[in-house]
């Protein structure tokens, strides 16, 4: 009798094959990873369009291009996620395209993209160029020799390579660059509201700062690498040369 009143407990607190099936489905419909290994012969950039999560661009010691990208339906709820987001994850695909030695890499998939946040991880040859478009991100990009450019809309970017130019424009957050190149250019750093900062082989470079919100400085080298950061809303630090 016992073992009877057991097993029609376990019945009732188990749920039916079909019920099981689509809670997995639709919990792997929130959370996916996406990946690609790309040989880098003929490649010079790479070119990342994201919209919103965080970027990690790293230098690797093989010829080829890796790509890893983490995407997640946003959670409008302690329980609840955005069904656009469900959907978009689901249909998400990683796309890469080459053209004129730029490798582009983005996602595709249909309305929902907004709904979702994306991880990346991308590890490079040394050698390239990157550049990385998102509308909302932190980005981290350390180690590339080929030159960087970024468009932000909102977040925060770090960036500390050995040499290359530079072009960084974010609408608002913080940019902190550290290049050790030994031929720098034009460089010019600005904040329309918010603090600049450049340092020049270890030493803060003094300027005048007039009234107002915002900051800037401006150097002139006859070097190779030009460097340009401008911040709309936030503060930005550039640290250049050899020596720290």
């Amino acid at each position: 009798m016992l073992v009877a009143t057991i097993a029609a407990l376990v019945l009732a607190f188990t749920p039916p094959p079909a019920l099981a099936a689509a809670s997995n489905t639709g919990r792997a419909s929130l959370d996916r990873e996406l990946s690609a290994d790309v040989p880098a012969a003929g490649v010079e950039i790479v070119r990342l369009i994201g919209h919103d999560g965080e970027v990690a661009i790293e230098v690797g010691d093989t010829e080829h291009i890796r790509i890893r990208v983490h995407i997640k339906s946003k959670r409008k709820g302690l329980m609840r996620s955005s069904s656009r987001g469900d959907a978009y994850v689901e249909d998400a695909r990683l796309e890469t395209s080459m053209r004129g030695g730029r490798l582009q890499v983005e996602l595709s998939g249909g309305r929902g993209r907004e709904e979702v946040t994306e991880t990346w991880t991308v590890v490079v040859p040394a050698r390239l160029a990157v550049e990385v478009r998102m509308a909302a991100a932190r980005i981290a990009i350390v180690g590339v020799a080929g030159g960087v450019g970024v468009k932000l809309g909102t977040g925060d970017l770090k960036v500390d390579v050995p040499r290359g130019a530079i072009d960084a424009d974010v609408t608002v957050g913080n940019v902190e660059v550290n290049t050790r190149t030994d031929s720098h250019g034009e460089v010019d750093l600005r904040s329309r509201v918010g603090d600049t900062d450049l340092w020049l082989d270890g030493s803060r470079i003094d300027y005048p700062n007039p009234p107002g919100p915002g900051s800037r400085v401006s150097i002139r080298g006859s070097g190779r690498d030009r460097i340009k950061v401008s911040v709309m809303v936030g503060d930005a630090d550039l640290r250049l040369g050899t020596r720290r």
